[in-house]
């Protein structure tokens, strides 16, 4: 029979535990609460995540935390009429990144997107080997030494770069 730890070592446990989180949280200064601050490793698939998440609930528009890359995603999606339109809202920190989404009698325009290049696993194509998403009903987002370009733009400009995602 195996004898339990006593109750002490537990709560040292269970304390530890309540400290470190603690210490991941910061106390607003307002309400004396905490406030979970979350940390994103791809800023790219929290993007995607949140589009499809507000896409889901069928919100008009959603927030973003902004960023040049974001922004130039947001551009392409809207010149290719994913999105409605896009505004950027300045304020003290990094600003955020307003999507307006864009609606049929069907559904949502988009039907989904998927991050291809990830931070563990990049992924760069030629010109001569740029993907078709969906035999061309879809597009790739292609990031280039031009800045963000769709598939077409890339076959068109010759230009390879890194495929950021997939929307269709």
């Amino acid at each position: 029979m195996q004898l339990m730890q006593p109750p002490s070592r537990v709560y040292e446990r269970f304390r530890a535990l309540q400290d470190m989180f603690q210490e991941a949280c910061v106390r607003r200064k307002d309400t004396g609460g905490f406030k979970i601050i979350m940390v994103t490793t791809d800023p790219i698939t929290d993007l995607i995540i949140r589009i499809k998440n507000a896409l889901e609930r069928k919100k008009d528009f959603t927030d973003i935390p902004s960023s040049k890359l974001k922004v130039e995603i947001a551009r392409a999606l809207k010149e290719e009429g994913y999105i409605a339109n896009y505004n950027l809202i300045e304020d003290n920190k990094q600003g955020i990144l307003r999507v307006f989404l864009k609606y049929t009698s069907d559904g949502s325009v988009i039907r989904d997107m998927k991050r291809i290049s990830r931070p563990g696993k990049r992924a760069y194509v030629n010109s001569g080997s740029i993907p078709r998403v969906i035999e061309g009903l879809g597009r790739a987002l292609i990031s280039t030494s031009r800045g963000v370009m769709t598939d077409k733009e890339c076959r068109k400009n010759r230009l390879g770069g890194e495929v950021i995602l997939y929307v269709w």
